[in-house]
């Protein structure tokens, strides 16, 4: 185009300045359309660097997301497993105290119940030999076991006539009495009370025997 430009100042050296002016106006304009297809390729190249950009942004975002969620996740259960391992630890823990703390009581009620035993069984045992002895110093009546007040012979006694009467039927085969015919017991029809042969007994009877036919 500046050749052109310079053919037409050849052709008419009149039109000089006219076409200096043109020449220059249509460079203007020339570097004015390439400034503005420079800004336009730049706007074009701009703004595919910018999708590109915005692309690249969205996916690094998308993958943020996904990663950010894998590890809440992770996290997440991460935690459960030990709230519940500290939970099985606790419950251990506390199950292993109470245990503990049960064998102690156990073991203290056992030895206070084992000592209140040792001692109403020794008391028990003190009572029973009292008694027992109590009861070995009086004499028993042979047909009811009731405390006897009559002596008939050896250790034969009665606590009243009528027990006399009942048993008689069974104790004359074996009366030493009868045996060693100090006294005929079956001769006393009235089954009075006589009395014995030797007094009193050993055992602080009053020495008094009931006899009956």
């Amino acid at each position: 185009m500046l050749k052109n430009a310079d053919e037409e100042m050849e052709q008419d050296p009149n039109n000089e300045g006219t076409s200096v002016s043109q020449l220059i106006a249509d460079v203007h304009q020339q570097q004015q359309q390439q400034e503005q297809q420079l800004v336009t390729s730049n706007n074009i190249q701009d703004e595919r660097v910018l999708n590109v950009f915005i692309d690249l942004q969205k996916h690094w975002l998308s993958e943020l997301q996904c990663s950010r969620e894998k590890v809440l996740v992770e996290m997440t259960e991460k935690l459960h497993q030990e709230f519940l391992s500290d939970q099985q630890k606790i419950r251990t823990e506390l199950l292993t105290e109470f245990k503990q703390e049960l064998d102690d009581v156990r073991t203290s009620l056992e030895e206070r119940y084992r000592e209140m035993i040792n001692g109403e069984v020794g008391q028990m045992e003190s009572t029973h030999r009292r008694d027992l002895s109590n009861i070995k110093k009086k004499q028993w009546c042979w047909h009811c076991e009731n405390e006897a007040v009559y002596f008939c012979c050896w250790n034969t006694s009665y606590c009243s006539q009528q027990c006399q009467h009942d048993h008689w039927r069974t104790h004359r085969k074996y009366c030493r009495r009868r045996k060693g015919g100090k006294e005929d017991p079956a001769g006393d029809a009235g089954g009075g009370k006589t009395k014995g042969s030797g007094g009193g007994n050993s055992n602080g009877t009053n020495g008094n025997a009931v006899v009956s036919g």
